[in-house]
């Protein structure tokens, strides 16, 4: 697509840049445009079938075989269920049933490592914890199906109490730098397409942002650091990170890609 239209205007694209001046190492051109044209895609999925082929592209680039995407509510963690509205493509329907059904989040390790930490957690780094106790369990109900290899990533919504999850399992998924790179980056875009797909509590009306906070989320936009944005628009970096908390609370957002990703979504800046 001619080099995706000269990767949509470098410099305009927030994740292209983060990706290439920041993580060049891990990740490769290609994976950089690849990653680029699925969060552009995402910001206009209305579709199952739209999803569904968001999906496949992805699949281009971690090698999964099973998938799910979701929300669920985060007040049911430490009770005896899950409620969770999700997007499954892949993951045998028995399987995930039974894992809701029997309540297997309450011990399963990876589950409770990624909602303790909400960062990307790998079943292969935790598999001694399932040798002993009730996590066997979970460990034998995934060999029944032959499920393995499993990461789990998802957003906190600050305001609401849910979270959204993201699950996907393959023997050729490799865990490494590239791998956690392309999930935690694609994962705001993500949540943002599922949203529309599945039942989720609306929150109220579109935040409204300043100017000053405009002006900053379009240089978040840029990959701009604190430090260089203060730089830029001559503030204090204290100041800049203030209007970013401000920016976060008022978007919903877990972190400065999820922001931007929303701001897009509501056109509240453009590419």
């Amino acid at each position: 697509m001619v080099e995706l239209k000269a990767c949509l205007k470098l410099h305009d694209c927030p994740t292209l840049e983060v990706i290439l001046l920041e993580l060049g190492k891990w990740i490769s051109k290609r994976d950089s445009l690849a990653m680029l044209e699925i969060a552009h895609a995402c910001l206009s999925c209305k579709t199952d079938d739209h999803y569904r082929k968001l999906i496949g592209q992805l699949k281009h680039l971690l090698f999964f075989e099973c998938f799910i995407c979701g929300f669920a509510d985060k007040r049911y963690i430490s009770y005896d269920r899950l409620a969770s509205d999700s997007f499954n493509t892949g993951y045998p329907p028995g399987y995930y049933e039974s894992y809701l059904n029997r309540n297997y989040h309450l011990i399963d390790p990876l589950f409770k490592r990624f909602s303790k930490t909400f960062e990307v957690q790998s079943s292969r780094e935790l598999k001694d914890l399932y040798k002993r106790g009730p996590e066997r369990e979970v460990n034998r109900l995934r060999e029944d199906f032959g499920v393995n290899n499993i990461f789990m990533y998802g957003l906190r919504d600050p305001d609401l109490n849910s979270f959204s999850i993201l699950s996907v399992a393959g023997q050729d998924i490799k865990n490494d730098r590239r791998t956690r790179t392309i999930i935690t980056h694609m994962m705001p875009y993500l949540s943002i397409a599922i949203k529309r797909l599945v039942p989720f509590p609306a929150k109220g009306d579109t935040a409204t942002l300043t100017p000053s906070e405009l002006e900053i989320l379009n240089w978040l936009k840029r990959g701009k650091s604190s430090w260089e944005i203060s730089t830029i628009l001559s503030k204090s970096e204290r100041a800049v990170i203030f209007h970013i908390n401000n920016i976060l609370k008022k978007l919903n957002a877990s972190n400065r890609t999820h922001a931007v990703a929303i701001a897009l979504e509501k056109r509240l800046i453009i590419i």
